[in-house]
């Protein structure tokens, strides 16, 4: 069973309306269908500092035995990574060039919510769905409606694929050069994040 993007999508749209801001997650899936769940309960300042948070996620999750932050982390194989985030994304526009600029370099800038799901390398396959949104001056949220100009969106993930990075070091982790890897991460990342096991949930 495929992870329900659009279900993580609606539960983000009401924490976002109802507390103005979403916890960052990423969700995992095993071959067997099992399913974890990671709440970030700090997400670094920089795309280095996420991508070396997601390389240690991977790493862990595919290491399984190891404790991290009061966590042990059991053996899970993953097949499906997916996320849901707030972030800046660039406004695409009928006839607008390719690619789209970087949300940094662009005024024309947009809050939305970001869901995104990626299969395991070489052949990946990506999900992904977006939800601008406007804050008023009470800073409630309005959605947009849905703009087919994001639907053509081509699909990136690179903090996820730094998780598929950290997937693939998992079973050399007696190598010196492994350890440098994943100490030098531990070094950037800094944050912190706490694992829920999504068949404790119930029916989300």
């Amino acid at each position: 069973m495929a992870i329900d993007l659009r279900g993580e999508m609606r539960h983000a749209q009401r924490e976002l309306r109802e507390t103005g801001s979403v916890t960052p997650r990423v969700i995992v899936e095993a071959a067997d269908g099992d399913k974890q769940m990671l709440l970030l309960s700090v997400m670094p300042a920089t795309h280095e500092a996420r991508a070396a948070m997601m390389l240690l996620i991977g790493y862990h999750v595919a290491g399984g035995g190891v404790e991290r932050e009061g966590i042990i982390w059991r053996p899970f194989q993953p097949v499906l990574v997916g996320s849901v985030v707030e972030a800046w994304v660039s406004q695409p526009r009928p006839n607008a060039p390719r690619p789209l600029p970087m949300p940094s370099e662009d005024p024309d800038r947009r809050e939305a919510l970001v869901g995104v799901t990626m299969t395991a390398p070489p052949d990946p396959v990506y999900d992904l769905l977006m939800l601008p949104f406007t804050r008023d001056h009470r800073d409630r949220i309005r959605f947009d409606r849905p703009n087919p100009e994001f639907g053509d969106v081509e699909p990136e993930a690179p903090l996820l694929e730094s998780f598929w990075d950290g997937v693939a070091l998992a079973p050399s982790a007696g190598d010196a050069d492994v350890q440098r890897i994943v100490s030098l991460a531990q070094f950037l990342a800094g944050g912190m994040f706490r694992m829920v096991d999504l068949d404790s949930l119930g029916d989300s």
